[in-house]
């Protein structure tokens, strides 16, 4: 990774946002100045870790919303001048420090044996939905791995969320104190949760460390857990 340490290391408590995704599909401003200024003025230190890839591999864009619609401000921005913007936003709202893990490419699609029960409610082993949300639990896992290795402390707070969420207000983290605890919305459309059946929505978490530990490594779950009720899943929330 990129790593850039903005900001001299401090005894505040630290929080981390994880942002992984599609470059072509990267929306950060809102998260900067409704999750990241926020908690850098309550008090905390607070970084930012980032892993985009350049693009969908075409035989997985099975629907027109799964393409990406690039952000106007980065169409035709290289991979240097990005982190440099996005750095400039770090440093303006306070942000301590960022890592920035790019790839020109997706990892190779996970090939899963026929037979394969483990479907998160999909068709089939080769179905593309069910390979693009492991490619999402792979960059998920990796980014949280590669955090941990840079070494940068633990984390009161970590905050997951996509590369395109759109926050309308300010974060307040003091409502999330709550140990090993995992909170999100619930899923639904726009502003109507949905009744039945209760599941998260994945365009943002926010946990303590320690849940965020447990909660990230999805891929490994997925492919190592024996745990029946993830066979058991019927969606990729729901899983």
């Amino acid at each position: 990774p990129v790593a850039c340490v903005l900001r001299p290391p401090s005894q505040r408590p630290r929080v981390a946002i994880l942002v992984p995704g599609l470059r072509d599909r990267f929306y950060p401003e809102s998260a900067f100045a409704r999750v990241a200024g926020p908690a850098a003025r309550a008090g905390y230190e607070v970084h930012y870790h980032f892993w985009l890839v350049r693009d969908t591999p075409p035989s997985l864009v099975w629907k027109r919303w799964v393409a990406s619609t690039s952000s106007p401000d980065y169409v035709g921005m290289g991979a240097e001048e990005l982190q440099r913007h996005v750095l400039r936003m770090a440093w303006r709202h306070n942000v301590s420090r960022v890592s920035f893990f790019h790839r020109a490419r997706e990892s190779a699609t996970p090939r899963l044996p026929r037979g394969w029960s483990r479907l998160m409610g999909r068709e089939s082993v080769d179905h593309p939905p069910l390979l693009l949300s492991l490619l999402r639990f792979t960059k998920i896992e990796r980014l949280w791995n590669g955090t941990r290795r840079l070494g940068w402390g633990e984390y009161r707070h970590v905050i997951l969320t996509r590369d395109d969420t759109g926050w309308l207000g300010d974060l307040d983290l003091a409502g999330f104190s709550q140990p090993a605890t995992v909170h999100s919305r619930r899923q639904g459309v726009y502003c109507t949760p949905k009744v039945s059946p209760v599941v998260p929505n994945d365009n943002a978490f926010v946990m303590d460390g320690d849940a965020a530990d447990r909660l990230l490594r999805l891929r490994s779950a997925f492919f190592r857990d024996p745990d029946p009720a993830f066979d058991a899943a019927w969606n990729v929330e729901d899983f």
